[in-house]
């Protein structure tokens, strides 16, 4: 048996989490689990009301006048207590820059390593980036980052009147880029996937959804970046999520009968949200682009309308500015509202844009909210309603003409996204092999009589 540490604490050593509370496991051994399974503890950060706890779990450890704090990995005690005591062995067999170098090499920061924060201020000064995808990237890099370093989110973490928000990401952008290894990226992932195990559909939405968001944040380290720091170590080397191939889109959706109803419920009672269905389910055109779509933009002449960047508004990719050819009917149904028109915006809304701001938002919010709420009384249930007739579009296009129709209709970056995840040609063709084997047999020439027989 170890003999018990009578060294004093230090002043940073939190002696409140290692006060030792139970006298029988002073006699166990510092290289078993047992003895530092309620020795691992969380560190906390913040001051007064706003403190808070990481969810990965450390351990403090003192050999040869030395004393560490290490994380270890986990936000599981009983792992993280297997840790600590194979890492107290190699501390004691090998000394502390072997022990360190193999259970936590972000001690060994070589200088010019960035932070989460610098990353995403040398991010923003990309030509290359817009204003729109940025943001996306920021808040997924972010959010990975916070889950891989176990950040804990709390309520007021999305509370950006009273401070929250500013807190929770001063405290994630002060991460240090070193100490977010692929493995931790990885096992956040992996987290959010097993979260949802036991239902297939739920596992499948994770899937997509982790994917997304690594797809998002990796975009920060494209080659094209050319971050301009001495260290840049990519956190998403190496990093995957198994999601298989997405579900087709398959209409539920009856049209002409949805059609009908907005225009008796929609059009006098909310004719905004009557407006954002036409354009949803008429033109194919994502939320964004319809609410921030000007009447300079609707060619009632053409019968098209045009989805460009605006001094207020910048598509989704270069490939989403288009021209989208629509019915007489749609433009016939949208300029009634046209002079009673307050403002450039075929959307009324007292809310001005925000081209810059660090949070996405609608102009028309209360809008979509009142939109979304009729479609699900209405049999569209799904997560995003609205963006379920914008892939109606996409299948009423294709069905009517073809896939690449659709794709330049919808704004895609190629037709293969169009064919993997929207629209489906419902449409079968096939050579006529039968008839050209066997042609049908001519029609028998009449006879016809000669004139002298005839007469007789």
């Amino acid at each position: 048996m170890t003999k018990r540490d009578t060294t004093p604490p230090t002043p940073q050593s939190g002696k409140e989490v290692a006060k030792k509370t139970n006298s029988a496991t002073f006699q166990k051994s510092k290289l078993s689990p047992a003895y530092w399974r309620e020795r691992v503890f969380r560190p906390t950060y913040g001051t007064g009301a706003d403190r808070r706890e990481v969810l990965e779990f450390w351990a403090r450890i003192q050999h040869a006048g030395r004393r560490e704090a290490i994380g270890l990995s986990t936000n599981d005690r009983e792992a993280g207590s297997r840790i600590a005591a194979r890492l107290y062995a190699r501390v004691k067999s090998a000394g502390w820059t072997v022990a360190l170098a193999e259970f936590a090499p972000d001690r060994n920061t070589a200088k010019g390593v960035p932070t989460v924060g610098e990353v995403i201020e040398a991010a923003s000064k990309s030509a290359d980036i817009g204003a729109n995808s940025l943001r996306g990237y920021v808040v997924c890099f972010r959010k990975l980052a916070a889950d891989a370093y176990g950040v804990r989110a709390t309520a007021n973490r999305f509370d950006y009147r009273n401070g929250g928000l500013a807190a929770w990401r001063k405290r994630v952008d002060s991460i240090r880029l070193d100490k977010l290894t692929p493995k931790r990226i990885q096992a956040a992932l992996d987290r959010r996937v097993e979260a949802a195990k036991g239902n297939p559909l739920a596992e499948r939405k994770a899937r997509i959804t982790a994917a997304s968001t690594l797809r998002q944040a990796k975009a920060l380290f494209s080659p094209d970046r050319k971050l301009p720091f001495e260290k840049t170590p990519n956190p998403f080397a190496g990093v995957t999520v198994k999601v298989g191939t997405p579900p087709k889109y398959v209409s539920t959706v009856k049209a002409g009968d949805l059609m009908r109803a907005a225009k008796t419920d929609l059009a006098t009672n909310h004719p905004e949200a009557y407006k954002v269905f036409l354009l949803a389910l008429g033109a194919g055109l994502r939320a964004a682009e319809i609410d921030n779509l000007q009447w300079q933009q609707i060619d009632a002449a053409a019968n098209t309308i045009r989805v460009m960047t605006t001094a207020t508004f910048e598509t989704k990719t270069e490939s989403s500015e288009r021209e989208v050819f629509v019915d007489a009917g749609l433009i016939a149904e949208l300029d009634k509202f046209r002079a009673a028109a307050t403002s450039l915006y075929v959307l009324e809304s007292e809310r001005q844009p925000k081209p810059g701001a660090a949070v996405a938002s609608y102009r028309a919010e209360t809008t979509f909210n009142t939109l979304k709420k009729w479609l699900r009384a209405n049999g569209i249930t799904g997560h995003k309603p609205i963006h379920t007739l914008r892939k109606e579009f996409g299948s009423l296009v294709t069905e009517s003409a073809d896939i690449f129709t659709a794709s330049r209709q919808l704004g895609h970056a190629s037709i293969a996204l169009t064919a993997t995840y929207y629209a489906e040609n419902r449409r079968r063709v096939a050579p006529q092999i039968g008839a050209m084997l066997n042609p049908p047999a001519e029609p028998a020439k009449k006879k016809t009589a000669k004139k002298g027989k005839a007469a007789k």
